[in-house]
């Protein structure tokens, strides 16, 4: 499915107004697999925050989070059109709009006194995001992984206008082996 709206305009038009007739229903939202299911289980007993960046309004990792008032998020795109179509998230779910680099994440830092849960989904510097925001101390860390670099502890080298499709034609060019996050994380505690 991801595909063929990824090769067609007419096709993602009209799935966006799909998405937000649902939306302007109600909030629908949910995560592309299990993630905000097993994101609100893991984080029963975290401070109730969370921040998010690389989302789409109805499909993001704190989605089952988002639904519930007691809950306060943050989520970041650089999409001028996803923002546009985040109009009828909750109201205590911030949306901001910006093209995230090493030199511009001190603003989520100084959202929440203590990040319940930190979720990071950039198709590319998701490590050195994670590096940059560890001392913020997130409870609960989802972090996309690129699962063709095996176990070895690898990552693609920062580059602060990364674009995977630029890098390499397979898009595939990405991110970081699931055991460099991990590493990271432990040594951090």
């Amino acid at each position: 499915m991801r595909q063929l709206l990824r090769k067609s305009a007419t096709l993602r038009k009209a799935y966006r107004r799909l998405q937000q007739f649902s939306a302007a229903r109600r909030f629908t939202a949910e995560s592309q697999s299990d993630e905000c299911r097993i994101i609100a289980k893991l984080a029963k007993n975290v401070p109730r925050t969370f921040v998010e960046f690389g989302f789409h309004p109805s499909e993001f990792n704190c989605a089952a989070l988002a639904h519930s008032p007691k809950w306060k998020g943050l989520l970041i795109d650089s999409n001028p059109q996803v923002i546009s179509d985040s109009k009828m998230l909750p109201s205590h779910i911030k949306v901001v709009e910006a093209f995230l680099t090493l030199d511009n994440l001190d603003f989520i830092k100084s959202n929440f006194d203590q990040v319940g849960v930190l979720s990071i989904d950039v198709d590319g510097n998701d490590y050195w995001m994670l590096k940059s925001l560890i001392d913020t101390s997130p409870s609960v860390i989802c972090i996309e992984y690129n699962a063709t670099f095996g176990f070895r502890s690898i990552t693609v080298p920062y580059d602060p206008s990364f674009d995977r499709h630029e890098k390499h034609a397979s898009g595939w060019y990405h991110g970081a082996s699931i055991t460099a996050p991990a590493k990271l994380a432990a040594s951090h505690g």
